[in-house]
């Protein structure tokens, strides 16, 4: 299940510079498209943290598949507990799938 703790090791592993690892990680937990993120408390960086994972990783089918889920959030600013989770992700990834 894609949730916060996984999430986190998949983007703490790209930022590393061990992205075969992270990519695997991503693409594991990213079969159905991350529609089976737990709906709780850590939803908002668990977002923000597949997004930045994905991105790092060049993974265009997580990519995509978060783009098409946040989509419906794009005016939400995400915050929770001590996390920051506002980067807007909907941008990033826009800047990612269609450059230029």
């Amino acid at each position: 299940m894609p949730g916060v703790r996984t999430a986190l090791s998949a983007w703490a592993l790209a930022e590393a510079g061990r992205l075969d690892e992270a990519r695997q990680v991503v693409e594991e937990n990213g079969r159905l498209g991350f529609v089976d993120m737990p709906d709780d408390g850590s939803l908002p960086i668990t977002r923000v943290a597949w997004v930045e994972a994905a991105v790092l990783v060049g993974d265009l089918h997580a990519c995509r598949a978060l783009f098409d889920l946040l989509l419906p959030y794009h005016d939400i600013f995400q915050v929770t507990g001590g996390w920051y989770a506002g980067s807007d992700p909907i941008r990033g990834l826009a800047r990612w799938l269609w450059p230029g």
